[in-house]
């Protein structure tokens, strides 16, 4: 990420690099999960979606996604609970409940 940080873009292998220390690495597969719940609730600009190769061959593209502007709301991480995003720096949910869930 060079430059002004508001206008890096991340992949799920630099995230998870990123996320993790010593005592708690991040494996890159639960960084693209964390990635797509956040690309779900309107949170991160696609710059290049992700796209699988074909069964049995080499062609996989992970996928690059910078965060909104708008979203950059300070220096906590925003959660993901229950198919919501929780934003720890505002105190407020982002994105609608799942159906049939019991959440308000």
């Amino acid at each position: 990420m060079d430059g002004d940080p508001r206008s890096a873009s991340l992949r799920r292998r630099g995230l998870a690099f990123a996320a993790s220390t010593e005592e708690c690495p991040v494996k890159p597969r639960t960084a693209e999960s964390y990635v797509r719940k956040l690309a779900k609730a309107g949170v991160l600009i696609v710059l290049t979606p992700y796209r699988k190769g074909a069964k049995g061959r080499a062609g996989a593209h992970a996928g690059k996604w910078r965060l909104k502007p708008s979203r950059n709301t300070g220096p906590k991480p925003l959660r993901a609970i229950k198919g919501r995003i929780y934003d720890p720096n505002v105190g407020r949910w982002i994105g609608q409940p799942k159906a049939g869930s019991d959440e308000a």
